[in-house]
């Protein structure tokens, strides 16, 4: 079954990503993060900015590379219904 979702229609911004990540860290800083459903890497660029650079998305979708905010090692294309792992 194919993944219908259009990623260039997100009501979310970078803005706000970034804007939340001091809340939702508190004073916790993890070494690494793994977002599940990351889409076009908003989330991980916005953890990238406050300075947690091991961070890697996962999405049933592939992003082209110029939506993509974050490197493309830094992200892979995963049917979640199959076993898969992580590069790291």
């Amino acid at each position: 079954m194919p993944i219908r979702y259009n990623h260039k229609i997100e009501p979310q911004g970078l803005d706000g990503a970034q804007a939340a990540i001091p809340y939702i860290l508190g004073t916790h800083v993890p070494a690494s993060v793994l977002d599940v459903g990351c889409g076009v890497g908003k989330w991980l660029k916005a953890l990238e900015l406050h300075g947690i650079t091991n961070v890697y998305g996962i999405d049933g979708v592939d992003i082209p590379e110029g939506e993509l905010l974050v490197s493309r090692s830094k992200f892979q294309v995963v049917d979640l219904r199959t076993e898969w792992r992580l590069p790291q």
